[in-house]
């Protein structure tokens, strides 16, 4: 009797420990699951922030493209500010020259009256 009751309870020890190691196996399964759940929400996160920054950095690249066209549409601007001076710079000059042309034409036209009354 006292055989069998041993027997019993190392039957029923051997189960309970095999009950615990499932238990055991499944609190393990479990955080392993919370771990990759976790895990899983968390590289959603870093896809989706560096899908973003991804997108910031094509917005910025554009910009940058739209700023250098600006840029060079003020220095067509400004050059063609700087010919348009020389262009009025070159027809002051012209206008005095025609006027000291003028100046030299009279005189020539006094000197031959002059030359023609002798």
């Amino acid at each position: 009797q006292q055989d069998r009751t041993i027997i019993h309870l190392e039957q029923e020890l051997a189960a309970s420990h095999a009950d615990l190691v499932v238990v055991e196996d499944t609190e393990r399964i479990q955080a392993a699951l919370h771990s990759h759940r976790h895990n899983s929400v968390e590289m959603v996160q870093i896809e989706q922030s560096a899908a973003l920054w991804e997108r910031a950095v094509e917005e910025a690249d554009q910009r940058n493209v739209e700023l250098l066209q600006e840029l060079q549409e003020a220095q067509q601007d400004e050059d063609l500010e700087g010919a348009m001076r020389e262009l009025r710079r070159q027809g002051e000059l012209v206008e005095v020259l025609m006027s000291e042309l003028k100046d030299r034409s009279a005189s020539v036209e006094l000197f031959e009256s002059r030359t023609e009354n002798l």
